[in-house]
């Protein structure tokens, strides 16, 4: 085998490696992008679970305001917050269409703008996000529409 096409093996070889890394390599913004999926279309009970593997109140407090109603929830408070997870994804009451979404990410913190369409109207959400190793977890949210 001569030099030429060893030389373009091994680049054949290099480009190979990079697209399969590139692939298996996840980036920040689709690691959100992944979470907000989950908050539309059918939502289930299965997308909820999967939301709130995003959330661990005993590494990362949430800050949460629900319209006029705010909790923190801490260390301990893990029911409770997928119990109130749970309530208002019921109340979306069928699809939720996404109209509008905004992602922005600048360091550890991912800030998030998501408004959709239920049957009941138009809902905005505000989210913080803050990167924990790997992964992301909330750290804000605000919900804002017709049943929050």
């Amino acid at each position: 085998m001569s030099l030429k096409s060893i030389a373009i093996l091994a680049a054949i070889c290099l480009l190979m490696g990079s697209v399969v890394l590139d692939a298996l390599v996840i980036t920040d913004e689709e690691q959100v992008d992944d979470f907000i999926d989950l908050l539309i279309g059918q939502v289930d009970t299965e997308q909820i679970d999967e939301a709130l593997t995003f959330t661990d109140p005993a590494r990362e407090p949430i800050d949460a305001r629900v319209g006029n109603r705010e909790v923190l929830f801490d260390e301990g408070d893990e029911v409770q917050l997928a119990r109130m997870v749970r309530e208002a994804a019921r109340e979306l009451e069928g699809q939720v269409e996404e109209v509008q979404r905004s992602i922005a990410i600048e360091g550890d913190r991912a800030d998030v703008g998501l408004r959709v369409r239920t049957e009941s109207g138009l809902v905005d959400a505000q989210m913080v996000l803050r990167r924990h190793g790997d992964g992301w977890l909330v750290s804000r949210a605000r919900v804002r529409g017709p049943s929050a």
